[in-house]
């Protein structure tokens, strides 16, 4: 039996640096030389791996245009805002077209004046930053919309004292202006789709409470790390809570200043807070298979599509599949997944599962042309099929991982064997049960060294920690061989990741595949399996491996028996696991970093797959 995860691979940059030699002729004989040494930028991984990304890019685009022959390229991101908003675009350059229209066939008998326009119009535009600058007064402004960019800041708000509604939707925000507190007639903030938190830095929510008193709606809608029960109930607490204090200057309160709650005396009305709750949207029937990883089955399309979000659901429908943006106020996570599996299907990138042999019956003929024909009409009708059992069928791609020497291979086995034989080789307690292994254990990287004599401070070394520190401390202690092994292994293959941003080792026995995304990880990983299991290639012929989805059409299998491979385990893909047989023995080490810098993902691999096995 065959098991399968997903994971994602990443690398770092590094930075080097050039010599440039200028040379001065002073004479026809004498030249004098200056050496500087001019660091290079860091290439981002899309950048350091171009001829991945190219060549990836080009099996994807093959399948794609056998569906969609016009999309050479991805379509564009487009969410149904931006369909509402380009529809506007064009009812206002119409009305606008047919307004000049008017214009000029009413002037044509005076081409004088028509000329006379022309002119002052020219005379205009050349000096148009002159009159924004200098003629257009911000404190008749009363709507701001600012909707759909890459902004995170908006200086010179505090001019705009009679702006009554700001639209921040789709930007970068992760607090709210400052000066906005200085808008203090303003009743609408729309801060949608941004990255706010919620908290006073974040939201100046006590500045709010105390300076804007006609504030009636704040959408803070679609926010990711602003969308649980208890973050509305918090802003609530904060913004809809009277008091009985009835001094309060709401005009000039500051944040976090006496009386800035709303008095029970005020007229402001009560502010209504719109958010999406995450909580509320999972309890949906339907919004997910499976409490976590552990609980889907592998194989299955929807369990591997499972880990993404619902933006990147949607983004894959307009992008990869050429599909109008669905409404969010009326299409669910369920309803996007389902289209999203339907497009698959239809594209024979996933297939029925196989049926369960019936024994033969003794129907006659009449029957069993009646039985095809329902049959037939079955394959045809979209509402009897069954779209979350349908089974990946992508196209695979095949990379094996850098060997590692046998010898350093039987050494660590047998730390990780006396592992399992001190927690069991099934532990019920292990580390992260959300992945499906038998065993599961986290070694983060040491930060003190071993001391092992048996003198009274080695002795009272976790005196002063807390009981959690203490058995973490225990664990890194005892199991600090194994640590070592593993980095030594690293060390010989990317001495630099080993050295300078392995910050963690997943080590697990038994691993049976869990689709996932790595989202902690701020970089790459490496991948190594081992054990008594054979040798086949990736995740097929009962070999080690793990497969990972590098585009919406194609997975990668990655053969990591006995071998190092590198993969980037944080992009809008799922992480699937290597398989063996489930009564044999296999370990597997994860190395990851977290905690260091943020590297943005590239490719999902770092060298070019083959597109056949035998290939390899």
């Amino acid at each position: 039996m065959n098991t399968t995860e997903i994971h994602h691979p990443t690398s770092t940059s590094t930075t080097t640096s050039t010599s440039i030699s200028a040379s001065t002729n002073t004479s026809s004989t004498n030249t004098s030389t200056t050496t500087v040494n001019v660091p290079l930028l860091s290439l981002s991984l899309n950048e350091k791996y171009n001829h991945v990304v190219i060549a990836l890019n080009e099996i994807e685009t093959s399948l794609r245009i056998k569906y969609h022959p016009t999309l050479i390229e991805r379509a564009a991101p487009l969410e149904v805002d931006d369909i509402k908003d380009n529809a506007q675009k064009d009812k206002k350059e119409k009305e606008k077209e047919e307004h000049d229209n008017i214009q000029v066939n009413d002037k044509q008998n005076n081409q004088d004046s028509i000329k006379d326009e022309m002119k002052v119009k020219k005379e205009e535009e050349e000096n148009d930053d002159n009159i924004i600058t200098t003629k257009f007064n911000f404190n008749i402004l009363q709507i701001l919309d600012i909707s759909n960019n890459e902004i995170t800041h908006l200086p010179g708000l505090g001019q705009m004292k009679n702006l009554h509604t700001i639209n921040l939707n789709r930007n970068w925000f992760n607090t709210l202006p400052i000066e906005i507190l200085q808008c203090t007639k303003i009743h609408t903030i729309i801060a949608s789709r941004n990255f706010f938190k919620p908290n006073q830095e974040s939201l100046l929510l006590q500045g709010i409470n105390s300076n804007l008193v006609h504030l009636k709606i704040l959408d803070l809608q679609y926010n990711q790390k602003c969308g649980r029960i208890v973050h509305r109930e918090r802003i609530n607490d904060i913004l809809n809570t009277t008091t009985t204090n009835t001094t309060t200057n709401n005009n000039t309160g500051s944040p976090g200043s006496p009386g800035s709650r709303r008095s029970a005396s005020s007229s402001r009305p009560k502010i209504q807070i719109l958010m999406t709750l995450w909580e509320e949207i999972g309890n949906i029937p339907g919004t997910y298979i499976g409490n976590n990883a552990s609980c889907r089955t592998s194989t299955l399309l929807r369990s591997q599509l499972e880990p993404l979000g619902t933006v990147a659901l949607r983004r894959r429908l307009v992008c990869d599949f050429n599909k109008l943006p669905s409404d969010p106020s009326k299409v669910n996570r369920s309803h996007v997944m389902t289209l999203l599996l339907k497009e698959y299907y239809k594209e024979q990138l996933a297939l029925l599962p196989t049926p369960t042999p019936q024994p033969p019956n003794n129907n006659d003929d009449d029957d069993d042309d009646e039985k095809k024909n329902d049959n037939d009409n079955n394959e045809n009708d979209d509402s009897s099929i069954d779209y979350d059992s349908l089974v990946s069928n992508r196209k695979s791609l095949y990379l094996e991982g850098t060997p590692v020497s046998q010898m350093k291979i039987d050494e660590i086995m047998i730390a990780l064997r006396k592992w399992t034989t001190q927690t069991g080789l099934i532990n019920k307690n292990r580390e992260r049960p959300s992945i499906k292994a038998q065993n599961y254990m986290i070694l983060r990287k040491p930060i003190i060294t071993i001391d092992n004599s048996d003198n009274n401070d080695n002795k009272n070394k976790y005196s002063n920690k807390s009981r959690r520190a203490i058995r973490k401390a225990k664990k890194q202690d005892r199991y600090r061989n194994i640590w070592d092994l593993a980095i030594n292994i690293l060390s010989d293959i990317d001495p630099n990741y080993a050295d300078k941003h392995c910050t963690e080792i997943a080590v697990t026995y038994g691993f049976k595949g869990s689709p996932h995304i790595d989202k902690q990880n701020c970089g790459p990983f490496y991948g190594l399996c081992m054990g008594t299991f054979g040798n086949g290639n990736g995740s097929g012929g009962g070999g080690g491996g793990i497969i990972v989805e590098s585009s919406a059409r194609t997975c990668i299998n990655i053969n990591t028996h006995n071998k190092l491979a590198k993969i980037d385990g944080r992009t809008d893909m799922d992480a699937a696991a290597a398989a063996g047989l489930p009564e044999v023995e296999r370990y597997s080490l994860i190395y990851y970093e977290t905690g260091n810098n943020f590297m943005k993902p590239g490719p999902a691999v770092f060298s070019i797959p083959k597109e056949n096995r035998n290939q390899l």
